[in-house]
């Protein structure tokens, strides 16, 4: 079972999840608020089933909002995740 609390006033766009396969872990990823900051936060569960839950992904600039229910697979270890900032549409490409 994966914790997470989520709630959208207008648009679910930044609530749900983006599953991904990494090659030996199958990896989510949502996002999470904390301190009226919003984190990406990624569980991964192995193969034998044991959760684990990695570290959270910070994004370094301020008013970028992740939208991971859109976001998609292009890599064996690679996503591209659709944000807004400031009413613009833009992507980013996360590495793991």
């Amino acid at each position: 079972m994966i914790h997470k609390s989520q709630y959208a006033d207008d648009n679910d766009n930044y609530t749900s999840f983006l599953m991904f396969n990494s090659g030996g872990e199958i990896h989510f990823l949502f996002n999470e608020m904390k301190n009226r900051n919003q984190f990406l936060s990624d569980n991964s569960i192995a193969p034998n089933g044991i959760l684990k839950r990695n570290p959270t992904l910070k994004s370094l600039d301020k008013g970028f909002e992740l939208m991971p229910k859109l976001g998609k697979q292009v890599g064996a270890r690679q996503v591209i995740i659709p944000c807004t900032y400031r009413n613009l549409i833009c992507f980013a490409k996360v590495d793991f």
